[in-house]
C-alpha cells in the first residue's frame, strides 16, 4: 500500500479495512520510498500480473486502466525487486494498528462510508 498517498479519503478508506485484514492473517506493508500506483501480484514465483487496473467497474469500464500477464523469466525479476520494495516498507502490525488515533480511527470510519464512490 503506498505510504505516500496521492488522495487522502482513498487512503482512509483503504486504511478502513486493515484491522479485519490483519485479523485474517493478511501481512500488510506501507511502501515508504515514493508514491506507488502500480499493482503487482506474483504467484508462486511463476506467474505474475504487472499493471494499474483495481478489480472495480470503475477501473476496467472508465479509466480504462490495464495489467499484463507474465509467466516467463521475468517474473523472477519481479520476484527480486518485490524482496527490495519490502525492505523500504513499513509492516503494520495488529496490536499497534489499534492503537492509533480515535481521529485516525474516524477518518478512516467515515471514508470507508464512500468506498464504493471512490
Amino acid at each position: 500500500v503506498p505510504g505516500k498517498p496521492d488522495k487522502f479519503w482513498v487512503n482512509q478508506a483503504t486504511k478502513s479495512y486493515y484491522e479485519v485484514l490483519l485479523q485474517k492473517g493478511v501481512e500488510i506493508y506501507e511502501y515508504t520510498n515514493i508514491f506507488v500506483h502500480s499493482k503487482v501480484l506474483i504467484i508462486d514465483d511463476k506467474i505474475a500480473s504487472v499493471g494499474s487496473v483495481n478489480f472495480d467497474p470503475r477501473s476496467f469500464n472508465i479509466n480504462f486502466e490495464a495489467t499484463v500477464l507474465i509467466e516467463n523469466n521475468s517474473v523472477k525479476d519481479l520476484v527480486k525487486d518485490f524482496s527490495g520494495d519490502l525492505q523500504k516498507s513499513k509492516r503494520i502490525e495488529l496490536a499497534k494498528w489499534r492503537k492509533r488515533s480515535l481521529i485516525n480511527k474516524i477518518f478512516q470510519g467515515f471514508a470507508n462510508l464512500f468506498t464504493p464512490l471512490l
